[in-house]
C-alpha cells in the first residue's frame, strides 16, 4: 500500500519505513516497559467506555491499540494509523484475536481522508509530533470526530525536562561533535514540548477546551547494562548520533564506553531509571 502523505512528511514517512522502523520493531517489548506509567495516565484521562469508536495516531506496534480495544469492547471499533509499514504489520499481528473490531491505516494522518464524524475519540501516544504542519494536521484529524468528540494525547516535554534522554546524551557528546540544533517546532520528539505552542496549534485546528496536565514519572528500562545499551543505540536520539553517523571506531567506542558509565550510574536491581517529563493533552470540538 502507498502511504497516503503530504509532501513536507516525507522525510519522517522514509525514516519510519527504513531501518529504523524495523528496529522499533524489535525493540517493542523494551519501548512498551519504557513507556508504560504515561500510556496508563493517557489511558485513564481518555476514559473511553464501552462501544466508542476510537482513532489511534501513530499506533506503531499497536500495544496501546490492544488496551483501547479492551476498552471499547466487541461493540465497539479502534482504528489505527501510522506511517510505519513494518510497525503496522506488527501491530496486526498482535491485534489478530482483539476483542473489538479493528482496522488498520498505513498513512499519514495529516492528509488521510478521513471518515467525517466517525470517531468518538482520537488518542495518540507519542504519535503526532511529527507533522511538517501540525495545524493543518490536527485540523485534518478533528473532522474525523462527531460533534461532542475528543482528542487525548501524550507529547514530550522539552528534552532538558527528561533525564532518560539528555544523561546518555551528554555522556556520548563529550567525544563526539554537537549536533545542529533543530529549527524551535521542527518535527521531531520534542516538538510540542512548549505548552503555549500545543495550545495555539489546536485552537488554530478548530479544538476548544485544550488543557495540558504536567506527568512526571520515573521511566525504567529493564536488562543488564548490555541490553539497555544496545536499547539506546537502536532508539531514539542517541541512536543518530552513535549509531547512525559515520565515526571512526576508536571515536564511537569512546562515545558508547561514555554513555554505559553514565547509564551505571542510574542503575538499581530491577535496571536503568530515570525521570521523565511530558504533557497530557486534552481538547474537544
Amino acid at each position: 500500500m502507498t502511504t497516503e502523505s503530504k509532501d513536507g512528511n516525507r522525510e519522517q514517512i522514509d525514516y519510519w519505513n527504513g531501518d529504523a522502523g524495523a528496529r522499533w520493531v524489535i525493540a517493542q517489548r523494551q519501548i512498551d516497559e519504557l513507556l508504560e506509567p504515561i500510556t496508563h495516565a493517557a489511558l485513564r484521562m481518555a476514559a473511553v467506555g464501552p462501544g466508542s469508536d476510537v482513532i489511534e495516531i501513530g499506533c506503531g506496534c499497536g500495544s496501546t491499540m490492544l488496551e483501547l480495544a479492551e476498552q471499547v469492547g466487541p461493540s465497539g471499533s479502534v482504528l489505527g494509523v501510522d506511517v510505519s509499514s513494518p510497525m503496522l504489520t506488527q501491530a496486526r499481528a498482535r491485534l489478530d484475536a482483539a476483542p473489538a473490531r479493528v482496522s488498520f491505516e498505513l498513512a499519514d494522518a495529516g492528509a488521510y481522508a478521513f471518515a467525517p464524524a466517525s470517531a468518538d475519540l482520537i488518542f495518540s501516544r507519542f504519535g503526532v509530533m511529527f507533522f511538517s504542519d501540525p495545524v493543518a494536521a490536527f485540523a485534518n484529524m478533528r473532522v474525523a470526530l462527531r460533534p461532542g468528540g475528543r482528542l487525548v494525547f501524550a507529547c514530550w516535554q522539552p528534552i532538558a525536562e527528561n533525564e532518560w534522554i539528555t544523561v546518555p546524551l551528554a555522556a556520548a557528546l563529550t567525544h563526539l561533535p554537537v549536533p545542529e540544533v533543530p529549527e524551535p517546532g521542527a518535527p521531531g520528539p520534542f516538538a510540542l514540548g512548549d505548552p503555549q505552542r500545543v495550545r495555539d496549534i489546536l485552537a488554530g485546528a478548530g479544538f476548544h477546551g485544550v488543557a495540558l496536565e504536567d506527568f512526571r514519572s520515573a521511566l525504567r528500562i529493564r536488562g543488564t547494562i548490555e541490553e539497555v545499551m544496545q536499547f539506546y543505540q537502536e532508539i531514539g536520539p542517541l541512536s543518530r548520533l552513535v549509531r547512525e553517523a559515520e565515526l571512526e571506531p576508536d571515536v564511537r567506542a569512546q562515545a558508547v564506553a561514555a554513555v554505559e558509565r553514565a547509564l551505571l550510574e542510574h542503575c538499581g536491581a530491577d535496571g536503568i531509571r530515570f525521570g521523565s517529563a511530558s504533557w497530557l493533552v486534552s481538547a474537544a470540538i
